[in-house]
């Protein structure tokens, strides 16, 4: 192994050549800390994929951007159009937050944020930070935070841009944009997006159709203030065949029997989403304030059989929305310390209408969530300029409605060793809200929500080396820990039912314990050919409420691994830019999981 990594540095100094874009250290990026640093800058650990590299990997959802980011592992839930989640530093989808342009997009009801209804036509840039940063955003900050910024409007002259996708199981994609400048100040810009994609899908019922319409206004004054608004409609239409039945006849259930087939669970199963949102913010240095509402309506539409054929028809109609303010303040002090402040208020609201109809009696039963949470947040950090160093600490305080205060404390500090290598290393806290569903869903004949739920919280820390080798190669490695406690898990806790067991109810009963190991390699071998090449081990282990005796509804604690955590995934991208001076791009995109 020391060989083959001798071997490979060798190439990399005997082929390497100098570009001043080569590695994007000189990319400004915001979410480390609120303010603006270039990348070598940053206090934490950062990844970012440009423009540039959105449109060589030939993106066709956002959540391709991600797999070649360390540490971040993405998991698809069906065909084309369906749910997708995404893994970081061996943490669940809940515990990352992910942003727009700062707005978040983690739902309210289920903790998780939705990414397919992200356009990738439109996306300037993503930037992730690794690590807990509750101490800056609040809930969900646990494995990281996840920022998808937008393309700019045009100032100064029109643009547009249409393309055209055609796959597999009659796939196809429409996407477009259009820039057009607004008055003759050169300072004003709108842009407008739409994209349209439909798909037969790869089996029975797992059809998708959607569209979306986003729309960006950007004003910038003489004077130095900045206006952003930002619009949005994202609508899918998708069939639900859930799992393959088994090839037996007599080991399906009742349900796959009646409305499935040999691929699919059922024919009829389907579901609907439809989501809005506004943003919109205002800058003048030192001030920011921004304000936000997302909206989203989903509906599912399930049968259920029986021994003796039709069953029941379910509707669930659930409806989340959330409507944020953030206001930021800076300050610069004795030259050396960037102090800033900021307050957030945020208001989450939840309802559920669940309806379940007996197709053979005629009788519909019908059960309702009808929940809000408040939370006010106010957060401070200092940025302290030293001569070779540079320290980040920050600390946050939010108060929920519904569950109790959490206080998050962030320290972060970069070293550097010399003008190519620098260290980084950080401590801190972070929390994860339960969901409005956890402590508020309906009690039934078995189950039950629970709002005496505590948040998950987590102490993690993180320490990592990058250096430039002789401007031809960049190297990064990182190693971090990451304790998570009261994690929560539906189990049966809840009061007795009237068969003599407890009703299923959430409660803070697991912990969690992941150890990693982050590696990458980016190499501009000529102004022809770049390689990435990434490697990442994760030790996730779970401790784990589990029923042992199902009839009692005993449980005992186990240690085992955590689920859906890859121990190791290995990522190389090739790409090969103006083969031939004709303008084409080839890449290779090679994973293993």
């Amino acid at each position: 192994m020391k060989k083959r990594i001798f071997i490979f540095l060798f190439i990399c100094f005997l082929y390497g050549q100098s570009y001043a874009e080569k590695f994007d250290l000189g990319e400004i990026v915001i979410t480390p800390t609120k303010t603006p640093h270039l990348l070598k800058d940053a206090p934490v650990p950062a990844s970012i994929a440009t423009e540039e590299d959105v449109e060589r990997i030939n993106v066709f959802e956002v959540s391709d951007i991600f797999e070649n980011i360390q540490g971040l592992h993405v998991v698809r839930y069906g065909s084309t159009g369906s749910q997708s989640s995404v893994y970081l530093r061996g943490l669940y989808s809940t515990h990352t937050l992910v942003l727009q342009d700062g707005r978040p997009l983690n739902l309210p009801d289920v903790g998780n944020p939705i990414l397919e209804t992200i356009n990738p036509f439109n996306v300037e840039k993503v930037e992730v930070i690794k690590g807990p940063f509750s101490a800056l955003y609040g809930a969900n900050a646990v494995a990281g935070v996840i920022n998808i910024i937008k393309k700019e409007p045009p100032k100064d002259k029109s643009e547009g841009l249409l393309d055209f996708s055609y796959g597999s199981y009659q796939t196809w994609k429409v996407q477009g944009s259009a820039g057009i400048p607004v008055g003759d100040s050169g300072n004003t810009g709108i842009r407008l997006d739409g994209h349209y994609l439909k798909s037969d899908g790869d089996r029975d019922n797992s059809e998708a159709e959607k569209y979306a319409l986003e729309s960006k206004f950007q004003s910038e004054s003489v004077e130095g203030n900045t206006f952003d608004l930002n619009l949005g409609y994202n609508f899918n239409d998708a069939g639900n065949p859930g799992s393959q039945p088994s090839a037996v006849s007599v080991n399906r259930t009742p349900t796959q029997l009646t409305y499935g087939n040999n691929e699919a669970s059922s024919l009829k199963d389907s579901s609907e989403e439809k989501l809005w949102f506004i943003d919109g913010e205002w800058e003048s240095e030192p001030y920011k304030v921004k304000g936000y509402i997302n909206n989203r309506e989903n509906d599912f539409y399930q049968w259920y059989a029986n021994f003796i054929g039709d069953g029941n028809r379910r509707h669930t109609n659930n409806q989340s929305r959330r409507l944020g303010v953030d206001g930021q303040f800076e300050v610069m002090l004795a030259e050396r310390h960037l102090l800033s402040v900021g307050l957030s208020y945020i208001s989450d609201k939840y309802e559920n209408r669940d309806n379940v109809t007996s197709l053979i009696f005629g009788s519909t039963s019908s059960t309702s969530i009808d929940e809000s949470r408040d939370t006010v947040g106010i957060f401070m950090q200092d940025e302290i300029s030293l001569e070779s160093i540079f320290l980040q600490l920050g600390i946050r305080y939010d108060e929920p409605s519904d569950f109790d205060g959490q206080l998050s404390p962030k320290v972060a500090a970069l070293f550097d060793v010399s003008e190519q290598t620098r260290i980084r290393a950080s401590a801190g806290q972070a929390y994860r809200a339960p969901t409005l569903s956890e402590l508020n869903w309906p009690e039934d004949a078995f189950t039950k929500g629970n709002p005496m739920l505590e948040a998950e919280t987590s102490t993690a820390f993180d320490l990592g080396m990058e250096n430039e080798i002789s401007e031809k190669c960049l190297i990064r490695v990182n190693v971090f820990y990451q304790k998570i406690k009261d994690m929560i898990q539906w189990a049966p806790t809840g009061s007795m039912t009237a068969w003599g067991t407890p009703k299923w109810q959430p409660d803070n009963l697991n912990e969690m314990k992941t150890i990693g190991f982050e590696a990458e390699g980016l190499f501009v071998f000529n102004e022809y050919f770049k390689a990435d090449a990434g490697y990442t081990y994760t030790d996730a282990e779970q401790k784990n409420s589990e029923i042992v005796n199902s009839y009692a509804s005993a449980i005992e604690s186990v240690t085992r691994d955590a689920r859906f955590i890859p121990k190791h995934k290995v990522d190389l991208l090739l790409t090969f830019s103006n083969i031939a001076a004709s303008g084409a791009n080839l890449h290779l995109d090679v994973h293993y999981v």
